[in-house]
């Protein structure tokens, strides 16, 4: 039986999350780079903004917001929230 972590900090992954991790941070996508070795700002992270901006061209048909934008999630968010995780935050005088 798997034990399960209640403490803080990340959660619960799938074996198959941590297989393709572990790979990743040897090779990733085949690229003979480690993971861990490649910047946001490199061509590999291009698919992973085009998903978003997909995403906020829904969001802006869908809603008519007056005002969106992308951010880069760091680290520390990044290890709580896992992959594909999407935030959309709003403000707005009355709910």
């Amino acid at each position: 039986m798997k034990k399960h972590n209640f403490n803080a900090g990340p959660s619960i992954l799938p074996a198959e999350v941590i297989k393709q991790t572990a790979e990743a941070i040897i090779d990733f996508q085949g690229e003979g780079l480690s993971i861990l070795e490649i910047s946001h700002r490199a061509k590999y992270f291009q698919p992973v903004l085009d998903e978003a901006e997909a995403l906020m061209e829904m969001i802006k048909k869908e809603f008519d917001p007056a005002k969106t934008c992308i951010n880069h999630v760091g680290p520390v968010i990044g290890s709580h929230s896992g992959p594909g995780t999407m935030a959309l935050f709003f403000l707005a005088k009355e709910r």
